[in-house]
């Protein structure tokens, strides 16, 4: 028995199945919708989640945005900090290449970090835990 589906179904079923995956973030306006579905049939409802959905984008790409600022300001932190400097950072990571190759424990490798690290507070981390944290 073979099913063969014509494209108006297809186009359905994917909108009806796209409707129930978005759902659970719509749920506060469940009862609205079905409402507007039986009245109103299935393209209103289609034409009322892409409206609000416009509102949804705004709001969205002012998270990006601010999340993009948050980036910057931390990539600017990082760019300060001792151990990223390139003679610091080239020197740790052959010693911990070496000390990976021959001593076979990323532990041992691990532990040629903490020295660079200690020295990278900035002075955010030394108000934050005080002149003797060191």
């Amino acid at each position: 028995m073979k099913f063969r589906f014509d494209r108006s179904f297809v186009i359905k079923a994917t909108l009806i199945m796209a409707l129930l995956m978005t759902l659970p973030s719509i749920t506060p306006m469940a009862i609205e919708f079905v409402v507007l579905v039986d009245l109103m049939g299935l393209e209103a409802l289609i034409l009322f989640l892409l409206y609000q959905g416009r509102q949804s984008l705004t709001a969205l790409a002012g998270k990006a945005a601010q999340w993009r600022a948050h980036l910057g300001c931390t990539l600017l932190l990082l760019a300060g900090l001792y151990f990223l400097e390139p003679h610091i950072a080239l020197a740790h990571l052959g010693g911990s290449a070496i000390l990976l190759m021959f001593a076979s424990s990323a532990v041992l490798a691990l532990l040629l970090w903490i020295p660079p690290l200690l020295l990278s507070r900035t002075p955010v981390q030394a108000l934050a835990y005080g002149p003797r944290a060191l």
